[in-house]
């Protein structure tokens, strides 16, 4: 909409406000190829980039299939047509070639699917320093030149403050094409919402990122689709990088992506108000998670399917930390509980919801056999949603 306005009458807008966003690409429907989000991002004004501080590419994920990744060859909801006419080109080549030179360029046209919009972002330059919002909400593998090396898309703007990725939590070509999402780059972060972690270098680009900006996080969202396949992706990557027999640890993203051990009291996240938790595990995990969430400041907490959830906030209850949650979401399945948490979970829920008395939102999605009549006493006002 920006684009229809005459020249002179938006320097007047922008004149009087600090936010302007442009360049976010969306698209009624989910079948198409990454080439319609190559026209989108050409089609931008670029006149109007030096305005622009929220940059987002959307497609709607409204729907299950099985694999959205460009990268998966069964699915052709994504197809980018120029790799399969690659692809063709190199199979009918001349079987002279030079295989170490020409063979090899006609390969890596075939090897990375998002080249085309890879190229497009390359010839996209704002100001120095000027985004300060990013949203890959495409649920495919991010473009290596978004992120990777000091010639990527980001490499002049650090001062980015919320980053939103939706990667393919089943693509598992990633493995082997997709580099690694520098985080740590970002000096000014604020807000990361990672839905898809899907290889050992996404965790690891977590890790490394807590590591650096952990303390001045303020919003944390995680979903590591199931907490099995994600176990077994990092064990898996962990093997294939310790040449020497090395214990898998019985919670990896705990002791490995956080960096918290037994009986730590280190507060990690300083500065987090909303933590919102998707398959993650608190099995083999103790009360220092509440240390390392910072759990007295959070003011929404939101554990989705999380095994050991039920416990850790048994945890909480008797340690007797002081909260001040106002939003409170809750969904629990049946992998999510050991027996003894099945048996606890109204106790359990009731006395946590007592616990955060300032409660202003409430959403839960419990299994049986929870005891509705009695939560309804407890609480005030109970807002149950049938949706995450």
């Amino acid at each position: 909409m920006l684009a229809t306005l005459p020249s002179e009458l938006l320097d007047m807008v922008v004149g009087q406000s600090f936010h302007i966003y442009i360049g976010l690409l969306s698209y009624p429907h989910p079948e198409l190829s990454l080439d319609d989000l190559v026209v989108g991002l050409e089609r931008l004004p670029w006149k109007y980039l030096k305005y622009t501080q929220e940059l987002g590419f959307s497609v709607p994920i409204h729907e299950r299939v099985e694999s959205r990744c460009v990268h998966h060859g069964g699915n052709e909801r994504f197809s980018d047509e120029a790799v399969q006419g690659g692809l063709a080109e190199f199979l009918t080549d001349d079987e002279n070639m030079d295989e170490d030179t020409d063979q090899g360029m006609n390969k890596s046209r075939i090897v990375d699917p998002l080249c085309n919009l890879s190229s497009a972002l390359g010839s996209l330059r704002f100001p120095d320093d000027q985004l300060r919002s990013f949203r890959w909400e495409v649920g495919t593998c991010i473009p290596e030149a978004l992120f990777c090396g000091n010639e990527s898309f980001f490499g002049n703007q650090r001062q980015v403050q919320s980053i939103t990725l939706i990667t393919d939590g089943e693509c598992g070509a990633t493995k082997n094409v997709q580099d690694f999402v520098d985080l740590v780059q970002f000096r000014e972060l604020r807000s990361l919402d990672w839905r898809g972690l899907n290889q050992y270098n996404d965790f690891e680009s977590v890790r490394e990122c807590i590591k650096v900006h952990g303390h001045q996080i303020q919003s944390l969202t995680l979903d590591l689709l199931t907490w099995v396949r994600a176990e077994k992706i990092w064990a898996d990557g962990f093997r294939q990088r310790t040449p020497q027999r090395t214990r898998i640890p019985d919670n990896f993203f705990s002791q490995k992506v956080l960096n918290v051990h037994p009986r730590d009291q280190n507060v990690i996240f300083v500065s987090l108000e909303n933590l919102q938790l998707s398959a993650v595990s608190f099995y083999h995990t103790g009360i220092e998670m509440a240390y390392a969430y910072n759990i007295e400041s959070l003011k929404t907490l939101k554990l989705r399917n999380c095994p050991g959830s039920l416990d850790w906030l048994r945890m909480i209850l008797d340690s007797v930390k002081p909260m001040k949650l106002r939003s409170l979401k809750l969904t629990v399945g049946l992998n999510s509980l050991d027996r003894d948490a099945y048996m606890h979970i109204t106790d359990t829920t009731c006395n946590f919801i007592h616990h955060n008395s300032g409660l202003e939102s409430l959403y839960l999605m419990l299994r049986e056999p929870i005891d509705w009549n009695t939560l309804t006493v407890v609480c005030h006002v109970i807002v149950i949603s049938s949706t995450w």
